[in-house]
């Protein structure tokens, strides 16, 4: 078995490589698009062949203005068949020296379930065994809810309850220090970790840099304040490659009676389809170190 980059011209084969006959187009134009926007790289896409046929694949993705990676995608082996363990531990472990020799410290893995576009990331229980052996530890696990315009009505909102202001009005030191506070005691175990590691300021700083690196629009960035100027929440939406996503939000406890944003998720839950989210996280080693006594700590996003 040989595992190697692609060429630009072998996109198809990428996107065709363990993966469903009917999901190849959607994946193809998917990496496309992640190409186009600068979170991938042709250099940053591989595969596994045997007999020159591709059999598994795999690929860095990072963030459109960063330059080293920080998650792996698409990865895909023929899970139906008696070798797939075999070929994805050689696939990912040939990633991981890649990754050493970009300086890359920490690799993420996101899976959706159940297995939906855009990577339909079947056969989870071989996919989780297959991270999980290979030094992934789960570090999060959210319930992501994905609401489609025309399917359900958005519940009645009194507009007096709240005071919305965007960050053109209030300023990047407001939603920091907004972001402060709503991460304050927070039931998502990344946040409160790296609150505790870094310290509440920092924290709010890496998270506002964060995700002024996606692509974005100040006036989409609100504060929500009470009728008596209180801070009762924030939102900070984002795009990323062919959707949009919530980015951040957080209640900071005064709105939670009068209707704040992060409430609303709550109301119309029932009208939105739910994905499952597992978030895994790997720490380099370094060449022929033992990999440390692996374990699991899963908590939903409460956010």
């Amino acid at each position: 078995m040989r595992i190697r980059p692609i060429q630009p011209d072998e996109l198809l084969a990428f996107a065709g490589a363990a993966t469903h006959s009917e999901h190849v187009g959607a994946v193809h134009d998917y990496v496309s698009d992640l190409l186009m926007n600068g979170s991938m790289r042709t250099e940053w896409c591989y595969v596994a062949e045997s007999r020159g046929r591709a059999i598994g694949r795999a690929a860095f993705w990072t963030l459109p203005k960063m330059s080293h990676p920080l998650d792996l995608v698409f990865l895909d082996v023929p899970w139906e068949t008696e070798g797939a363990y075999e070929i994805g531990v050689n696939l990912l472990q040939e990633l991981f020296r890649i990754a050493r020799l970009l300086d890359v410290n920490e690799l993420g893995y996101v899976m959706d379930s159940p297995g939906q576009w855009p990577q339909w990331q079947f056969h989870e229980g071989q996919r989780a065994a297959l991270l999980e052996s290979q030094g992934f530890r789960v570090n999060r696990v959210v319930d992501r809810f994905e609401f489609h315009t025309g399917e359900a009505k958005l519940p009645s909102f009194d507009e007096r309850g709240l005071v919305f202001r965007s960050l053109i009005e209030v300023g990047e030191e407001a939603f920091k220090a907004a972001l402060i506070r709503v991460s304050e005691g927070s039931l998502d175990r990344r946040t409160s970790v790296k609150r505790q590691q870094l310290g509440p300021e920092a924290k709010a700083h890496d998270t506002f840099d964060l995700l002024k690196s996606m692509e974005y629009d100040p006036a989409w960035w609100e504060l929500a304040f009470t009728t008596d100027d209180r801070l009762a929440g924030l939102v900070m939406p984002t795009r990323v490659p062919s959707w949009l996503h919530r980015g951040c939000s957080g209640d900071a406890g005064e709105g939670i009676r009068r209707g704040s944003p992060c409430t609303w998720y709550g109301d119309i839950a029932q009208d939105w389809r739910v994905t499952r989210t597992w978030g895994y996280r790997r720490r380099q080693q370094a060449h022929g170190e033992s990999l440390p006594e692996r374990w699991i700590s899963a908590i939903c996003d409460a956010t």
